[in-house]
């Protein structure tokens, strides 16, 4: 017989709302048994204070349990709510994680599978699902698409977003239409080109023509231009939205794709919301509670705008006050030590040290690209990508355990989404600065390289790679920074501002054990054996040094919010909401808040003058044009209003060519900071590099040597990428052509049809100058099709590269000297010995050949 009284004394059994008493009542396994003093803080504020509130940010050091945290809050709000709960990760890596960890603790979890239904468990509240963040951000998402009948909406109680800001950016991601320049997208590309040409070639004809050449440039298409052919794209994206790169994000953006930016490359065609419709996902934004985990080195107000967080929630996040840090982490720059210790040398060092170890602990490179792999591949490092990273960490394990790994582990654009703890990893490498990840991001570099927000977006980037050696209170690995732009954004004082205070005390802690190397070394060919030294007593635990790292991080003073950035991402929400309900007296209102504010930048003001003009666009065109005007002149890189009037931006005048390299010498803080900044320049000046950056340090490198050195393609919409006056009243008109790959045949007719129209066009604007016709291209000739009717030169990968040491060849005669007292006649002296003078700066050139 069915005892059906126990069934009904059971079904009376009310489970706790109380997260600590939930972790109580927990079948952990041994080692899982006890909740750390912050994870109860936590948990207590959160269930006294914030269980009803609709969005809360939780924030903890890494390795202090954040996962942990989430769970529990979900579990509480399930047993409250009997409505489904749902923790969300960046990638399936962390999901397999979690997973794990959930179970240790006793906690009951599912994961979906591929091509099954959402597990059951999970819809009947017996389980917290575990899943990636594109599980349900898809336009064929079982939890349901706005608009689709077709799936049901499934109705959720809770939801953690884990790794916040890494969670965001693949959100966006799932939310924009990639047209790659491959075979099978080639007609939609093309089909998307010809809708536009006309008009961007009105925008700028010679950066269009470099894009259809297919050069990695940037184009914006004009909103204008944009909503008049909004329905000949919807009916090119439906026509073949049963390809990947459009069938998981069609049904998202469709409604709103008249509100989307297009942008358009040489190597492809972007299409991304300016805020993301989250509202096409109920589930995710009728949640009745959304729980963001977020490291303490990351700034919240990025989620602002397009998870229409409070400001206020943002502003006052749960955390944990009574940890200032977590674990060991001194960060060294190497090329303080030495500034003539390039990057390869540098890689050689590391591998060594690798070599040279007990192999009983890993050492990672984070790089930006795989190009970027290559010299780390020359010294016979492992280079591990995306799709390899959970197989290759069991075998790192295996090989560590054994006290056999020897090599350095290089990991691919990983500066989020994996957990790197104690001898998995004792010295992290940070090579380069990191690249973007999608156009609309190197877009926004683009045109607001100095912007306040881009570059905190840099900074938390590139905390995020640093983060990941450390996972706990008692770990510790040292931090070695490579490469030219990176090493200048960790030293230059207006960059390293938007770092943490933490990573800037590292850093402070990193600059003192350099300086009471160099002290104690007389002989510069040690410094670098002195830092093993260092690195060795680090390895060892040494006490001194461990007393030493507490007494200066316990200096660290607690870092304000960035209030006046929450403010503007609210009213960048706000304005899109007022939009929405047709309110354009209040958009105007909301976006003339952050035009007027002291503290933005002409190209930011731009910017927003620009949302403005598109937003008014339908209500009044003239007004829109107007103000789309107003947005040019403050930001040239902006599109040019149809109303407006073509003006002269570029002056050209003959400089001293001393006196310029003398002001730029006096402008830097030290000798080695100075050969770094240079070495920063140059990590951009390479083959197979970003175009865009590439152009904007040659610029920089012109003034540098003493040139007027300008870029009319960007600045004045037309002409050569970059053009040179030097003091012999001689131009160079520079082509660049770095993206070009190696195995080309030579310059082809179109790229000499592109120099023809930038001479012509130095000819019609600047009459009295020398004009020499200078292409920067892996090849020295011409192929059999390609003529020119004038002498015209090249500078090759080596004259690029003998160029670059030149350069910093001249600069290095400036060791000695105290950097405030080199004059004028010290500079003309040098002058007259070096190769950059400009009677001798041929040297660098190469006549083009014809073909045989």
């Amino acid at each position: 017989m069915v005892d059906f009284t126990k069934m009904l004394k059971e079904n009376k059994i009310e489970k706790p709302l109380e997260p600590i008493k939930i972790f109580n009542s927990l079948d952990t396994i041994q080692g899982k048994e006890y909740l750390r003093d912050s994870q109860r803080s936590i948990l207590t504020s959160w269930n006294l204070k914030l269980r009803s509130n609709r969005d809360v940010i939780v924030k903890l050091h890494t390795g202090h349990g954040k996962t942990l945290v989430g769970l529990l809050m979900i579990q509480s709000k399930i047993n409250e709510l009997k409505k489904p709960g749902l923790f969300l990760c960046p990638n399936n890596f962390l999901v397999d994680q979690i997973y794990n960890q959930a179970k240790e603790f006793g906690i009951s979890v599912v994961k979906a599978r591929p091509g099954e239904p959402l597990p059951i468990d999970f819809i009947n509240c017996k389980a917290i699902l575990i899943t990636s963040v594109n599980k349900i951000f898809n336009g064929k998402s079982l939890f349901g698409v706005k608009n689709n009948p077709l799936r049901e909406i499934i109705e959720l109680g809770s939801v953690v977003i884990d790794d916040a800001h890494k969670s965001l950016a693949i959100i966006r991601n799932s939310f924009s239409v990639k047209i790659p320049k491959r075979k099978e997208y080639l007609p939609i590309y093309h089909s998307i080109i010809r809708l536009f040409q006309d008009d961007l070639e009105k925008q700028n004809a010679g950066l269009l023509f470099s894009i259809l050449q297919g050069d990695h440039k940037i184009m914006q298409i004009p909103y204008w231009n944009w909503k008049a052919h909004v329905n000949d794209i919807r009916n090119i994206l439906n026509s073949n939205k049963t390809l990947n790169e459009i069938t998981f994000t069609w049904d998202l953006i469709n409604t709103s794709l008249s509100e989307c930016i297009c942008l358009i490359s040489g190597t492809g065609i972007e299409i991304t919301p300016r805020i993301l419709p989250l509202d096409m996902i109920p589930s995710f934004e009728k949640a009745n509670q959304k729980i963001y985990l977020s490291a303490t080195l990351t700034d919240d107000v990025f989620l602002i705008k397009d998870f229409g967080i409070d400001k206020n929630v943002v502003l006052n996040p749960l955390t944990y006050s009574e940890t200032k840090y977590s674990g060991e982490r001194p960060i060294i720059i190497p090329s303080l030590i030495d500034s003539e210790i390039n990057r390869t040398q540098l890689v050689e060092w590391i591998n060594n040290l690798a070599k040279n170890s007990n192999g009983d602990y890993g050492i990672f490179s984070i790089v930006p690209s795989k190009k970027s792999t290559y010299t780390w591949k020359q010294n016979n490092s492992e280079i591990i990508l995306v799709q390899e990273i959970q197989d290759r960490i069991s075998q790192l394990k295996k090989k560590i355990k054994k006290e056999e790994q020897k090599k350095p582990i290089v990991l691919v654009n990983q500066y989020d989404g994996i957990d790197l703890p104690d001898n998995l990893c004792r010295i992290l490498v940070l090579d380069q600065i990191p690249e973007y990840q999608t156009l609309y991001d190197e877009f926004l570099h683009m045109i607001l390289p100095n912007s306040f927000l881009k570059l905190k977006n840099i900074a938390q980037r590139i905390e995020q790679g640093i983060g990941r050696g450390i996972r706990g209170k008692n770990d510790y690995c040292l931090v070695l920074i490579l490469g030219g732009t990176l090493s200048r954004f960790f030293l230059e004082g207006k960059k390293q501002k938007f770092l943490s205070n933490e990573v800037k005390k590292q850093i402070q802690i990193g600059e003192k054990i350099i300086k009471t190397i160099k002290e104690a070394t007389k002989s510069s060919g040690l410094l670098i054996n002195q830092l093993e030294e260092f690195i060795k007593q680090f390895l060892d635990r040494d006490e001194n040094w461990k007393r030493f790292y507490k007494q200066q991080m316990e200096e660290i003073e607690i870092q304000p919010l960035l209030e006046s950035l929450a403010n503007n991402a609210e009213i960048e929400r706000k304005a899109y909401l007022e939009y929405k309900q047709n309110n354009f007296d209040g958009v105007r209102n909301l976006i003339n808040k952050i035009i007027s504010s002291a503290d933005i930048t002409s190209e930011e003001r731009g910017w927003y003058l620009e949302q403005l003009a598109f937003y008014l666009y339908d209500l009044d065109r003239e007004d829109s044009f107007l103000i789309q005007q107003k947005a040019h002149k403050n930001n040239r890189y902006l599109s040019i209003s149809p109303i407006s009037k073509k003006d002269k931006v570029i002056k050209l005048e003959m400089k001293d060519q001393a006196s310029q390299i003398l002001e730029w010498i006096q402008d830097q803080d030290s000798y080695n900071g100075m050969i770094v900044k240079l070495e920063a320049l140059f990590d951009h000046l390479i083959f197979g590099g970003n175009a865009n950056a590439f152009e904007r340090a040659l610029k920089e490198i012109g003034k540098i040597i003493g040139f007027n050195s300008i870029r009319p393609e960007h600045e004045d919409r037309n002409g050569p990428d970059n053009l040179w006056v030097l003091p012999n009243n001689k131009i160079w008109v520079i082509e660049c052509k770095n993206e070009v790959e190696d195995s080309s045949i030579g310059i082809n007719k179109d790229q000499v049809g592109q120099m023809a129209n930038s001479i012509a066009w130095v000819k019609d604007n600047f009459k009295t100058f020398d004009r020499v016709p200078v292409y920067i291209h892996p090849k020295k000739n011409y192929t059999v099709h390609a003529h020119s009717s004038v002498e015209e030169f090249v500078i090759t990968q080596t004259n690029l590269r003998e160029f670059k040491e030149e350069i910093i060849y001249f600069f290095s005669k400036f060791k000695s000297a105290n950097m405030g007292e080199i004059s004028l006649e010290i500079v003309q002296r040098r002058l007259a010995e070096s190769k950059i003078i400009a009677r001798l700066i041929h040297s660098f050139l190469i006549k083009i050949q014809k073909t045989k």
